[in-house]
């Protein structure tokens, strides 16, 4: 006997189940009318947001970090019984080399990097103020409301954060949105890229930092080893030791070589694999994706905007009939 009332109430739910899905379809297909030409506005509304949206371009360089053999001045330290000798003239002996790829990504992610690089090549305008790029003339297309290009001078509203004109923190978020430095755990090989209206300005942007990179990369070795050398120079007259005086020389010698093939080597901290290049094929945006998006978003809201107005009306109805 349970088991009979057992299955006569699965049969129950399964049919209410169906009266119910039957329902819903019926809820649909009536009000069909309504859902296409909800699908139809929105479905052109995404069209033409996503035309209107200008087209971001992508330049991206290949790098590998460049490693100094260092072994040779490490063993000659070491001989000479100078390795503390060595380390307070400020020479590396080998250490240190093993973390100049981390340090030099850490130093292009910066906020310092960036203020540097943007004073020096004017970024800020082209980044915080442009909206397109004109193809025809090679021109960035600048927003009125927030830059007047004729007055080369800031003219946006300012907000309760930010001033009229941007500050070095704002423009370095925007700037983090665009660029990325990426490196590959397996192979060393480090990416770069930035996006941006203009694909010339982009690749012109990614070039100038790989080689600011290596330059101050360069630039802070070399005063290192002119420091190394006065300090060599310093410890040679305070002592009468022969055989520390030639030791020191073959240091001094070292640290001479070093400063001669950082002035001779361009790309000193990452080599160029890949060259920025200007994209000739537009990055993004992904308008099909915005239109795709924009369909099922439609969809999803005309068959809410159906089942919300056949409940009201049912209920409308339930009360004027209870009345």
């Amino acid at each position: 006997m349970e088991k009979e009332k057992k299955e006569y109430k699965n049969n129950e739910n399964a049919y209410s189940q169906e009266i119910d899905f039957v329902e819903i379809i019926n809820i649909i297909w009536n009000g069909k009318i309504k859902i296409f030409i909800i699908l139809f506005i929105v479905s052109i509304l995404s069209i033409f947001y996503s035309l209107s949206l200008p087209n971001i371009y992508k330049s991206e360089a290949t790098l590998t970090s460049v490693t100094e053999d260092t072994n040779s001045l490490s063993s000659m330290a070491r001989d000479m019984g100078g390795l503390g000798l060595a380390n307070m003239a400020g020479i590396s002996l080998g250490s240190e080399e093993g973390n100049k790829t981390t340090i030099g990504i850490a130093v292009l992610n910066s906020r310092q990097f960036f203020k540097n690089f943007a004073n020096k090549y004017d970024v800020i305008v082209p980044l915080m103020a442009s909206k397109g790029w004109n193809r025809s003339s090679n021109s960035l297309i600048y927003d009125p409301d927030i830059y007047d290009i004729a007055l080369k001078k800031w003219v946006r509203e300012p907000s309760n954060v930010y001033g009229v004109i941007p500050s070095i923190q704002e423009s370095y978020k925007e700037f983090r949105k665009i660029y990325s430095v990426s490196e590959d755990q397996k192979t060393g090989i480090i990416t770069i890229s930035i996006e941006h209206y203009s694909p010339y300005l982009a690749k012109k942007w990614l070039e100038a930092i790989i080689l600011e990179i290596n330059e101050l990369s360069r630039d802070e070795d070399i005063l290192k080893a002119e420091k190394s050398i006065s300090y060599l120079n310093e410890q040679i007259k305070s002592t009468n030791i022969s055989e520390i005086k030639l030791r020191l020389f073959d240091l001094i010698q070292t640290q001479s070589q070093t400063i001669m093939l950082a002035k001779s080597t361009p790309e000193y901290l990452f080599k160029i694999i890949d060259p920025a290049v200007v994209p000739e094929i537009k990055y993004g945006p992904k308008r099909a994706v915005i239109c795709l998006i924009g369909f099922l978003l439609g969809l999803f809201f005309a068959i809410i905007y159906v089942f919300i107005r056949h409940y009201q009306r049912s209920y409308n109805n339930a009360s004027t009939n209870g009345s």
